[in-house]
């Protein structure tokens, strides 16, 4: 069987949560304005540390958020490998720098092959300036999922303190 990019793509968005509540023509501009990119097993897709402002939407395999040991580029020691998440279809990373022009938290690493759709910084202002509607309701969409991460992290640091 043949994959079909544009289905997968359009089924992915109306997956995620950053895009959830947009329309079909909301959908039809965000897919014009955005690049595919394929990767293999074991790619590394974005590293820590470097700079990079693009917001990327898995379309098809899976890819592994971590903090590595040693960072190379800030030159951070962890006590082992930290596992953030693992990525699927209708799964997105890189907001965070999209967001806040800083450099790229974390690697993501391919577990599959597999197909991104990349929505560069100056994409996601042309999505985001050519539609008022489709603005309000991404970054709506992306603060309440920034805000339910930073409540779990908070929840998480309260559960370790409790121990101690």
């Amino acid at each position: 069987m043949l994959f079909d990019f544009n289905n997968s793509l359009n089924t992915a968005l109306k997956l995620n949560k950053v895009f959830a509540g947009a329309n079909e023509d909301h959908i039809k501009l965000i897919m014009e304005n955005g690049t595919k990119k394929k990767f293999k097993e074991n790619d590394l897709i974005t590293k820590e540390g470097d700079q990079a402002e693009n917001l990327y939407l898995v379309v098809d395999g899976t890819l592994e958020v971590k903090l590595e040991q040693l960072s190379e580029k800030s030159g951070t020691r962890r006590i082992t490998d930290i596992k953030l998440n693992t990525l699927k279809s209708g799964d997105c990373f890189g907001e965070y720098s999209l967001i806040d022009k800083q450099s790229v938290s974390a690697n993501v690493r391919a577990v599959t092959p597999g197909i991104l759709f990349k929505i560069s910084s100056s994409d996601f202002e042309k999505i985001t300036n050519k539609n008022v509607l489709l603005a309000k309701i991404i970054y709506k969409n992306l603060l309440e999922l920034l805000v339910t991460r930073l409540r779990k992290k908070d929840k998480e640091l309260d559960d370790v303190l409790i121990i101690m």
